[in-house]
């Protein structure tokens, strides 16, 4: 293990820095293929009829092509037809991109920070006291524009909208929690 401290890094605290070097042995994790998210919305509007009629024709040409069939090829015949008729009829969801909450002033005011923090101690101060102060406004009008979508969603009585932002909101706080599994003992 190599341990290292770095006293002139740019991380607003009144530590120094270290890193070091560790040598992990992470297990193998086997990656299932993972099904796309459906675009549960586009069912909703007019596609429910259309998804209703492919399932049932691919269902029948199913039955007439098999007579003596064990439950799990059943299953897999079934699992594929329902993926294969959703996806060409409702489609999947496209991933979005996360929208970006520092304003470009906030940028600005952290590059001013870091340029003055070897040159002027209360300088750097004022500027660390100032960009905190920006960040928490930014931070303040993000978390009320999420409040609003929320309040929009809840007065057009669209509960699964309500639920997934709700949802979303949560699960970014919290994080993703995994674990490191020890193959080494």
């Amino acid at each position: 293990m190599n341990c290292l401290t770095y006293p002139g890094a740019d991380c607003d605290t009144d530590h120094q820095l270290l890193v070091a070097m560790l040598k992990v042995r992470l297990a193998k994790r086997q990656r299932q293929h993972r099904i796309p998210p459906l675009n549960l919305e586009k069912q909703k509007v007019d596609k429910a009829v259309q998804f209703a009629a492919e399932v049932t024709n691919r269902f029948t040409a199913l039955e007439a092509a098999q007579n003596e069939v064990t439950p799990e090829d059943l299953w897999k015949g079934t699992k594929t037809v329902l993926l294969e008729v959703a996806t060409e009829t409702i489609g999947s969801v496209k991933s979005q991109k996360k929208k970006k909450w520092i304003s470009d002033e906030a940028y600005a005011a952290i590059r001013e920070k870091r340029e003055a923090k070897g040159k002027d101690k209360n300088e750097y101060q004022e500027l660390k006291a100032q960009v905190q102060r920006k960040l928490r406004v930014d931070k303040q009008q993000q978390l009320e524009g999420m409040c609003m979508e929320l309040e929009a969603a809840n007065s057009k009585e669209n509960s699964r909208q309500l639920f997934q932002k709700t949802n979303e909101w949560v699960l970014n706080k919290a994080g993703v929690k995994r674990e490191l599994l020890d193959t080494a003992i």
